[in-house]
């Protein structure tokens, strides 16, 4: 059974890439040691990024054949580096934490998702392929990614809320609520004066002269 997550607002949240070699069996099945139902007391760690603190929480994404993000995972302790541990670490691996694998999906998104949804399509570590071990996960693509997540496996939903998380998925979550009732009841602001019509939700907006882009978040009313 998964643990409950502790109540820190300030936390961050990482993608952390992985290769088959270390989330399939020799079979291509789903690797033993990933299943959170088995994983409470494991000692392991992963390679993550040096910014990365104890209590952080990371979408691990999997590359092909499975190409989605398969596992929620917490961080349970800093980045230390791993090149005083010898010299066989690999490039890249310079930095490592100890983890916890809290979630597993049944249904996770998957990259031909990400390339479908305009929203998600224009994150960077998308656009970059996901080359490096660890993204950071920008806010505005968190709210839309942890909202796509919980939509498709409530399942989700339901255990972000029951761990007791006190940041960013749980306020996802509750404006996500809010954002259903303003679109479906629009007219409740007709008394303060305004006259509004839901159009279009969660458009992506250009910005920067073009070079760049900017989300809408919540409802576009014209």
């Amino acid at each position: 059974m998964a643990t409950a997550i502790g109540d820190s607002d300030d936390r961050q949240w990482w993608v952390w890439v992985t290769k088959p070699e270390y989330y399939a069996e020799e079979d291509g099945s789903d690797r033993a040691e990933l299943d959170p139902h088995m994983q409470s007391d494991a000692d392991g760690w992963w390679t993550c990024n040096k910014k990365t603190c104890r209590g952080d929480l990371v979408l691990l994404y999997r590359t092909r054949p499975r190409m989605d993000f398969g596992y929620f995972i917490e961080a349970k302790s800093d980045a230390y580096s791993r090149n005083e541990k010898g010299p066989a670490i690999k490039p890249g691996w310079d930095y490592g934490c100890e983890y916890q694998v809290l979630y597993k999906f049944r249904r996770p998104i998957t990259i031909a998702d990400v390339r479908d949804d305009p929203y998600l399509a224009e994150w960077g570590a998308f656009r970059a392929n996901f080359q490096r071990s660890a993204y950071s996960i920008p806010p505005n693509i968190l709210h839309h990614l942890v909202e796509r997540m919980a939509e498709r496996e409530p399942t989700f939903g339901r255990f972000l809320r029951r761990g007791g998380i006190k940041n960013a998925a749980y306020k996802i979550l509750r404006e996500e609520e809010l954002e259903n009732r303003l679109a479906a009841r629009i007219s409740v602001l007709r008394p303060l004066g305004f006259e509004l019509e839901v159009r279009e939700r969660q458009l992506i907006c250009a910005g920067h002269r073009g070079s760049n882009t900017s989300q809408m978040e919540g409802p576009l009313m014209v």
